[in-house]
């Protein structure tokens, strides 16, 4: 089985306080580790770390294909959620509240710097609210967000240089509304859905196929990517700013899929992961051990 000798004394050194290689903690976890070792060789012995393979087959007990399908789906529902239309198409985003040309750039620049920063805010988030609610509260409050930009963005427009209803003073007033929810939509992306669909692969894989399986995810992005940025022009040009209701929506369809079937993944160990994929069934949403925050051991019996 390896060096066990040696990961026991590492785990003492780590786990136990006075160091003791007989600490039952300390057994405990070697022996989750070497379950999982033993089953990750098994699997691998077995082919089942080749792309094609990955997902034409269920990966039995570990059901690789189930990860494959979630994380390539949380690329995609990252996509959905609108953050190519802001960041892509920012000075046209701007331009529909009025801005200028220039001023559209500036603002753009500006949303990105804000959006480099509010990434930070992710470090001390994901690990105290956990993976499923901080892409809960980021849905929230993007939803919200564009939303209520569409609205700024109407009256903008509506109240804009040249309309009929010309009123220059209430424009702007509209247009400001518009770029501070633009601003607040990409700091909560930034600090929330920004992170978790590319951490999330690096949790839920074996480490025997934990490069490939972030290779899928990389591959769900590209899908959702592409779908957005090719057609944003187009819904700017045949709906204007209803394109903000429509992702803003979207924002609020995606929040029932990672309810369902993204099971809780902060603060586990990297061998109590297997266990949240053991079960048949992929709906995970009112089993408190596959969603809430903590630790599941490996063989722990289901209380329930």
């Amino acid at each position: 089985m390896g060096r066990v000798d040696e990961a026991r004394r590492i785990l003492a050194r780590l786990r136990s306080t006075p160091y003791n290689e007989h600490d039952p903690e300390v057994n405990r976890e070697l022996q989750e580790i070497l379950a999982v070792a033993k089953l990750e060789r098994v699997r691998q012995a077995d082919g089942e770390d080749g792309f094609i393979r990955m997902i034409v087959t269920s990966g039995g007990k570990l059901h690789i294909r189930r990860r494959i399908i979630l994380v390539v789906w949380l690329q995609i529902l990252q996509e959905l959620a609108g953050i190519g239309v802001i960041t892509v198409y920012a000075p046209t985003v701007f331009r529909s509240g009025g801005f200028s040309d220039t001023l559209a750039r500036l603002l753009s620049g500006f949303n990105d710097v804000s959006y480099m920063f509010s990434v930070f805010i992710a470090v001390f988030l994901l690990d105290r609210t956990g993976r499923r609610k901080t892409l809960y509260w980021g849905n929230i409050v993007m939803g919200i967000s564009l939303l209520i930009a569409g609205v700024a963005a109407k009256y903008a427009l509506q109240y804009g240089a040249g309309s009929a209803t010309e009123d220059l003073a209430l424009a702007k007033r509209w247009g400001a509304a518009l770029a501070a929810m633009v601003f607040l939509y990409t700091a909560t992306f930034g600090a929330t859905w920004l992170s978790v669909p590319w951490l999330y692969p690096t949790e839920v894989f074996p480490l025997f196929i934990r490069a490939k399986g972030g290779s899928w995810s990389v591959f769900g992005w590209s899908i959702g990517n592409g779908i957005v940025t090719e057609i944003t022009p187009f819904l700017f040009t045949a709906i204007r700013y209803n394109t903000f209701f429509l992702f803003g929506a979207l924002n609020f369809f995606c929040m029932p899929f990672v309810w369902a079937f993204y099971p809780e993944t902060s603060c586990r160990s990297l061998e109590s992961i297997d266990e949240l994929f053991e079960s048949n069934s992929a709906f995970v949403a009112f089993d408190k051990r596959l969603t809430s925050i903590g630790r599941i051991r490996v063989g722990e019996e289901d209380d329930a």
